[in-house]
């Protein structure tokens, strides 16, 4: 299994990180904020990415976020002078453009933090500009793509717009 994770130089930012078992399409799950699962050791909700990506025969998992900044919980990621960090938004597109390129699944986890400093529609610009379809595994009352650790593995993505 190939596993890898890009980081700054400081390792303050996480700007992808990639577990991936085969060539077939990836599952890019595109999220609020990076905690502490590394290309070394996972945390729960990479776990449950890499379980439901197998189950669809998918051949790896690449997550993304809005913001950058490595933070367990999102308020200490508000808190960050630069929580978005300053390769994430020129990674997101590299990836995004590969993502459409081999026929990758984009599904938006993000949660009602991505609302943080207009992030969300940010990152829908980016999308956009790549022409790139958007999944969510279920939607929030308040229209945000539901976080995944909070739904069940069988749940599949459908396709996804924000609310304008």
């Amino acid at each position: 299994m190939e596993c890898r994770a890009l980081f700054s130089e400081c390792e303050a930012y996480r700007y992808t990180l990639t577990w991936r078992w085969a060539r077939d399409p990836l599952l890019i799950a595109w999220m609020l904020n990076p905690s502490t699962a590394t290309h070394e050791a996972l945390d729960n909700t990479v776990s449950g990415l890499i379980k439901r990506a197998r189950v669809w025969g998918l051949g790896g998992v690449r997550v993304i976020n809005l913001f950058a900044f490595r933070a367990t919980e999102p308020a200490d990621m508000k808190r960050a002078k630069d929580p978005v960090g300053p390769e994430n938004d020129r990674c997101t597109l590299e990836i995004l453009r590969e993502a459409k390129a081999d026929g990758d699944r984009v599904v938006c986890a993000w949660g009602a933090h991505g609302k943080h400093k207009g992030r969300d529609k940010a990152a829908l610009g980016l999308a956009a500009g790549v022409g790139i379809q958007l999944h969510a595994f279920q939607i929030n009352d308040d229209g945000s793509p539901k976080h995944p650790l909070y739904i069940a593995h069988e749940v599949e993505p459908q396709l996804w717009r924000m609310a304008a």
